[in-house]
């Protein structure tokens, strides 16, 4: 089931399949933050840094907000 949270951290399998996070970690990249804490807030849950999932250097936030 796609729309299942299999580690409870916000996320479902088709979101942790979207941002590349293992859906049996909560905290893929082992910063204390859940992933779907780091999603929600803009940030990347594979690291350092703002959520930029189309890499032109503009974070999906900023996009969201200036309607691009």
């Amino acid at each position: 089931d796609v729309l299942r949270d299999s580690d409870n951290d916000g996320l479902t399998l088709r979101d942790e399949y979207r941002y590349l996070t293992d859906p049996n970690d909560a905290d893929t990249d082992d910063d204390t933050y859940s992933d779907g804490q780091e999603v929600k807030k803009g940030y990347s849950p594979l690291g350092a840094g703002r959520l930029d999932m189309d890499s032109d250097g503009l974070s999906d936030p900023w996009e969201e907000t200036n309607g691009l």
